[in-house]
């Protein structure tokens, strides 16, 4: 059989199957497929639940997020080589990041919220910043010289506030209050990718998200949004109660 017709085949049945075990995970979490919500988190949504998304031994699980655990969906500190980073993310208050050498006293690198601090190719990735009132906005900061000079180098200014960062073996995927990007290393820099902008969790504080395959899964207050990226264009649809 040509190379080009089973390698068709085997990733229309990667998807199928992929696309299956989602389907049968929304179902167990009681939601079904609706129009988008629009308009924020208004006084008669803010009864409704919000919902946290993980891979468990690579078996998708949807769940109602506790209060208590909206804040923590994102990894702050990290270790290396003795050295600890700690990263804290104070709202309107500000936050900053600290290195807390082995052997000297802590070091505040960078004034500012930080959202993720994600470990990606054997470097130290540094994630930041707000919504708020009129600002939208965040970066991505590397960590360099890390033993002689530790400084961060800015690698990209982001289009909206970061809220949740994962990665694969080639990208690094954030999750943004209105939307989601990728960043893709190559030959020695990254290239940002918007994926979707004006999503539908814009306004509904996503706080989680999984990649399976081609296909993003969002946990957003108010349910669930599937994202199946193709080069063509993106299927996008939306599950609630």
């Amino acid at each position: 059989m040509n190379r080009i017709v089973v390698f068709t085949l085997f990733s229309f049945f990667s998807y199928w199957v992929s696309a299956n075990e989602i389907v049968e995970s929304i179902k167990r979490a009681g939601l079904t497929k609706q129009e988008p919500p629009t308009g924020g988190i208004t006084s008669n949504k803010i009864k409704l639940k919000s919902y946290k998304v993980t891979l468990e031994s690579n078996q998708l699980s949807i769940s109602p997020l506790a209060l208590s655990e909206a804040s923590d969906m994102n990894s702050r500190e990290t270790s290396i080589n003795g050295y600890r980073l700690i990263g804290t993310d104070k709202g309107e208050w500000g936050g900053e990041l600290t290195l807390y050498p082995p052997s000297n006293e802590p070091k505040v690198l960078l004034k500012d919220n930080i959202t993720n601090i994600h470990r990606f190719n054997d470097s130290i990735y540094v994630i930041t910043g707000q919504a708020h009132l009129g600002s939208n906005g965040g970066a991505v900061h590397e960590l360099i010289n890390l033993e002689t000079n530790p400084e961060l180098k800015l690698i990209t200014l982001l289009p909206a506030a970061p809220n949740y960062v994962i990665s694969d073996e080639n990208r690094i995927y954030i999750l943004t209050y209105d939307g989601l990007v990728s960043l893709e290393y190559w030959n020695g820099a990254f290239s940002i990718k918007i994926i979707v902008h004006n999503a539908p969790w814009n306004g509904f504080s996503p706080r989680s998200m999984v990649k399976i395959g081609k296909t993003f899964v969002i946990g957003m207050h108010t349910g669930v949004t599937v994202i199946h990226e193709e080069p063509w264009g993106n299927e996008i649809n939306f599950y609630g109660k």
